[in-house]
């Protein structure tokens, strides 16, 4: 198929995509409404610091009676946020043509990325997108580091998970391009970065240890039902009383649901062969320094993934986002010095085939796949 046959098709299924965008939107506000995320903007930091506050904080400032519909706002603006952030990023990398539509059709339509994060409206997994892409985008100084730690601090007061599920790529992402930039290590700026993350492994210590609400659960519960103007699911309120071993106790539970499941993320993957090839293409052709940090890199993101599967049973979520970090993770690569271009998916029947397929699926999910 020709590149001028293709493109009619590919670009038709860019707005079979963003119609997924409105779609889920709309199911969302009108049938399947988000109560979970909701009580994140409830709580605040009226009785001191507690974790998964940091977002309702905010609201608070803003509205001392919280309607539902912040949810809503947020969920859409920050997933707004995330795709033009991911067209400017793709833009400087790959640039916008006929040549690079396949391959724009492939990962913008992917059911791992920008549509499940409008399948999953208000919950925090975006703003770690939006970070790593800030990340990615950012001109690298001096305040680079300094300006992506704060982040990371920040994504951790938010949700603690972030440790695991965002800033293991977002470092990755720095190292690469402040650290490694010149083909060498630069030891004073890998110090100097050392020094700043483990500012924010302290952050995540401090909100595991220290930041539980100082008050009995039945009061936590008054109060965010005080400043709530909508109904919400009120046994969530537990969640900020949850220790690791409850967790991992409730992921045990589900285990057995998940392990069943599994092969269905194999077949979604398998529908994203073409990008599959690409990404393999590209580690092929670096050289042996740069592709030992790029496995070095990708391994500690999947071991992140890794302890975040035995911990939390999310699996549709984690999945979602474990391979939304490894391909930034991808366009850092792309930075590296001996990094060379990998031939790009050509507009053939299989690739046509392979991006109808990921048009297709709509979202991944956020327990379970569909």
């Amino acid at each position: 198929m020709s590149q001028q046959g293709a493109t009619r098709p590919l670009i038709l299924l860019l707005a079979v995509n963003a119609a997924w965008c409105a779609v889920w939107v709309w199911y969302r506000i009108a049938i399947d409404v988000q109560f979970l995320p909701y009580p994140h903007f409830l709580v605040d930091y009226s009785f001191g610091f507690i974790r998964r506050g940091l977002v309702g904080a905010i609201t608070a400032v803003f509205f001392p009676k919280v309607p539902i519909t912040v949810v809503f706002v947020f969920g859409v603006a920050s997933s707004l946020l995330a795709l033009p952030l991911y067209l400017v990023l793709f833009r400087r990398d790959f640039g916008f043509s006929r040549r690079t539509l396949p391959l724009l059709v492939l990962v913008v339509g992917s059911p791992f990325f920008i549509k499940n994060f409008f399948y999953n409206l208000g919950y925090f997994d975006v703003l770690g997108a939006i970070v790593a892409l800030a990340a990615l985008l950012l001109p690298v100084g001096t305040a680079y580091p300094l300006a992506l730690a704060a982040a990371s601090v920040a994504l951790i007061f938010v949700h603690h998970i972030h440790a695991l599920l965002y800033i293991p790529t977002i470092t990755f992402v720095m190292l690469v391009r402040y650290v490694a930039a010149t083909g060498r290590i630069d030891a004073r700026r890998l110090a100097w970065c050392g020094a700043l993350f483990l500012c924010v492994g302290a952050a995540f210590l401090f909100v595991m240890a220290h930041a539980t609400p100082p008050i009995p659960e039945a009061a936590f519960l008054a109060h965010m039902k005080a400043r709530a103007l909508d109904p919400f699911h009120e046994p969530f309120a537990e969640v900020w009383y949850r220790t690791p071993g409850r967790e991992w106790q409730d992921t045990l539970q589900m285990l057995p649901r998940n392990l069943i499941q599994a092969p269905l993320y194999m077949i979604m993957l398998a529908a994203h062969w073409p990008l599959l090839r690409f990404a393999r293409q590209s580690l092929a052709g670096l050289s042996a320094f740069d592709r030992r940090l790029a496995q070095l890199g990708l391994g500690v993101i999947g071991a992140a993934y890794l302890v975040i599967f035995v911990m939390v049973f999310d699996y549709s979520r984690w999945v979602s986002n474990g391979l939304v970090c490894a391909w930034l993770a991808l366009h850092a690569i792309r930075t590296l010095p001996s990094a060379k271009p990998a031939p790009l998916p050509e507009p053939s029947k299989g690739t046509l085939t392979s991006a109808i397929l990921v048009t297709l699926l709509g979202r991944v999910g956020t327990v379970t796949p569909f």
